[in-house]
């Protein structure tokens, strides 16, 4: 499936067999000319795999700073970030659940802030060699495929973590990021403390903020679809209003009503995956 962009071709593609609820989905990137996207945080590990121009990615909120490459892979993002692409950027992301990326690397998430680490090289394939693969192939299906068989051989060898882990995650992600911590603790037979300190190392962050995360997701989805502010925050879980927009403004460095609409119909690159994945 593919959707044309003001500033960007998108194509969308789904994992292969084996894949499916480690690998949420692909979608290959060519910009036409430069432009910027808004990406709202999703609680997904994006796996950026470029082979053009290098792309730039500045945290919205004004936290971090920005980041400049042809590659990157990057912690679950708690806030939303600006990419921008330059003409002749092209790319696949792979978007990844935490315990998966966890799985591929090797490395407590905890470790992940502030480390530079290469996509490619969680694949086990050295950068320039998988970029100059995938620049090779025929069309983005055979790129997809292409990551598909690298991720599942990867994972083959990789260390377990743990179900109950895994689980929680989805179950944040399936509701929204609405049920309560103690829920989770109790399907997972472990201490809400115990849960916490094994969560952070498979993800990264703790439920709260993955919560939180996908509590702010739901919201952008609602305002995008025209709804009142007070509602838009009573069904994405907030207390009230008030609670939804010191959140929002401390996530998307600005208020729900200074953010522009037309941002939120496009909400970045990430919409053609959306579009296509669900």
């Amino acid at each position: 499936m593919s959707l044309a962009c003001t500033e960007s071709e998108l194509t969308v593609g789904r994992p292969g067999g084996g894949l499916r609820g480690r690998v949420v989905g692909y979608y290959g990137f060519r910009a036409s000319r430069r432009g910027c996207h808004l990406v709202v945080p999703d609680g997904l590990i994006w796996m950026v795999f470029g082979f053009g121009a290098p792309i730039r990615i500045a945290d919205a909120a004004g936290r971090e700073p920005a980041v400049e490459a042809v590659s990157l892979v990057r912690p679950v993002q708690l806030t939303a970030v600006e990419v921008r692409l330059p003409p002749l950027a092209q790319g696949v992301v792979a978007l990844v659940t935490p315990p998966t990326a966890h799985r591929l690397s090797g490395i407590p998430m905890t470790a992940w802030d502030g480390r530079e680490l290469e996509p490619a090289g969680l694949l086990g394939v050295p950068s320039a060699v998988l970029g100059g693969r995938l620049a090779r192939c025929g069309g983005w299906p055979e790129r997809f495929r292409l990551l598909d068989d690298l991720f599942r051989r990867r994972l083959h060898g990789g260390p377990p973590g743990h179900s109950q882990v895994d689980r929680a995650w989805h179950a944040l992600r399936r509701t929204g990021g609405r049920v309560p911590i103690e829920h989770l603790a109790a399907d997972t037979g472990w201490s809400r403390r115990y849960l916490e300190q094994r969560f952070a190392e498979e993800v990264g962050r703790s439920p709260k903020a993955i919560a939180q995360v996908l509590r702010l997701r739901t919201a952008v989805r609602r305002m995008a679809a025209g709804l009142p502010l007070a509602e838009v925050a009573a069904r994405a879980g907030f207390y009230d209003q008030s609670h939804f927009n010191r959140v929002f403004k401390a996530m998307m460095g600005c208020t729900p009503t200074g953010l522009p609409a037309r941002r939120l119909g496009r909400e970045g690159l990430g919409t053609g995956l959306r579009a296509g994945l669900g």
